[in-house]
């Protein structure tokens, strides 16, 4: 009976990663392809905050997560490539166009590197909300 306790505990301790955050704002220097991204993303809402920086470096290198999410049997939220390139997509047509959108991330979604306001993220989705669309990273499952 202890062992299944812990294992249910163990299962329930995952889903308090799954918390997340989204701000509003611009994104510029937007560069790269075949799930292997850069941009710049630059907040527009004075009252907020991502992760402490008005202004962040997003690096995307996308990876599988779980490795072995290639399994039949394995589920994963993380997104797919083909999900990742069409948010890759959309920001690119936000940078072109000049226009705000929503971007955040999910779980452990942005992970910072050695340099200030800069981090990677292993892949990307695009979610609909009120109308709204919005761009989430992803590092870790969720």
């Amino acid at each position: 009976m202890n062992f299944i306790s812990f294992v249910v505990l163990f299962m329930l301790s995952g889903l308090a990663l799954a918390g997340g955050d989204s701000v509003r704002g611009k994104v510029s220097n937007f560069s790269g392809k075949d799930g292997n991204y850069s941009f710049r993303f630059t907040l527009t809402d004075r009252r907020s905050e991502l992760l402490a920086c008005r202004e962040f470096e997003v690096r995307v290198r996308y990876e599988r997560v779980p490795w072995y999410s290639w399994l039949p049997f394995v589920y994963t939220t993380h997104p797919a490539k083909e999900e990742t390139t069409e948010a890759a997509s959309f920001l690119l047509n936000a940078q072109r166009q000049n226009r705000e959108i929503n971007f955040g991330y999910m779980g452990g979604g942005l992970i910072p590197t050695d340099r200030l306001c800069s981090f990677v993220s292993r892949g990307l989705s695009i979610y609909s909300s009120d109308k709204k669309n919005l761009v989430l990273s992803f590092y870790d499952p969720v």
